[in-house]
């Protein structure tokens, strides 16, 4: 009995597994009929904008999403209700595009403005791809064009970095020069160290600053993380050393000296310090020759 049981329960399994496009279809018709002019028009109801490209990935719709990233309408839209890293995941289900890979580095390159700035999307599209001669991106600048809604200056040739080139994203939330960065021994974070008196986490995938921490009464001009992760340690022009909590943000110790320290090292136990500092001296010429 038991047997035979569970090889109805394995076969029902199986056939909820083979439905599973159906299902997912199922859900998009149903959101399709509250979407009378596009996707884009999807209603604001905290899963919409998140799960629509799931879905129609899942259901098998690839030519349908891959016109929905080339949508500016659904660019817009997404970007005003998840952000701009949830627009940015939207492309991760059609890795393999070229032309949507583009689109995406466009919009990570552009990311430190959107985020704050989404009406600037019209701009920074037409900075990065109006010299890229594929049907795809001249269709999506002129409906970019045609949709704004305001007076704007429309580049003539594509001066801003190139999508395929070498920068991959910019970290904009310092308001002084920055001085010192150093990343993580996995890649995920950056710390950073800024004439604004902070330092600044960042997670380098999504490019968003996680924490500041302050403390520095002057400019950090060094900064260093532990092997772990665990501890940073800063050097400033406040003549200070600081050891910090990269979890909390705490301070742990301030150390301090008759300089400012420009350099400074963290060994992997995160109590081991070396930290350099600047001396002036006079050259003075040898006598008698």
């Amino acid at each position: 009995m038991v047997h035979s049981l569970l090889l109805l329960r394995s076969r029902q399994l199986r056939n909820a597994i083979d439905d599973l496009p159906a299902l997912h279809q199922q859900w998009l018709d149903a959101y399709g009929g509250l979407c009378a002019q596009g996707w884009a028009s999807g209603p604001q109801d905290g899963y919409f904008f998140s799960q629509l490209t799931r879905h129609l990935k899942a259901a098998g719709q690839l030519n349908e999403l891959r016109s929905l990233l080339f949508d500016y309408n659904w660019l817009m839209a997404q970007l005003q209700a998840s952000g701009i890293n949830g627009l940015l995941a939207d492309y991760d289900w059609l890795t393999e595009d070229k032309a949507l890979r583009l689109v995406q580095s466009t919009l990570r390159l552009s990311a430190h403005v959107l985020v704050t700035k989404p009406n600037q999307l019209t701009a920074r599209l037409w900075g990065h791809l109006r010299d890229r001669d594929q049907p795809e991106f001249e269709t999506l600048l002129e409906q970019a064009a045609s949709q704004h809604t305001h007076a704007w200056l429309q580049p003539q040739q594509a001066k801003l970095a190139p999508p395929d080139g070498a920068l991959l994203r910019t970290f904009s939330d310092h308001s002084s020069w920055v001085m010192s960065v150093v990343l993580s021994g996995d890649g995920r974070y950056a710390l950073s160290g800024s004439y604004d008196n902070t330092l600044k986490l960042w997670d380098v995938t999504t490019g968003e600053a996680l924490r500041t921490f302050s403390g520095h009464s002057g400019g950090v001009n060094s900064v260093v993380l532990s092997g772990d992760g665990r501890y940073a340690l800063s050097g400033s022009y406040d003549n200070t050393l600081k050891l910090w909590d990269v979890i909390s943000g705490d301070c742990l110790a301030t150390f301090c000296g008759d300089h400012s320290f420009y350099s400074c090292d963290l060994a992997d136990d995160g109590v081991t310090i070396a930290a350099g500092t600047v001396h002036f001296f006079s050259v003075v010429e040898p006598e008698g020759e």
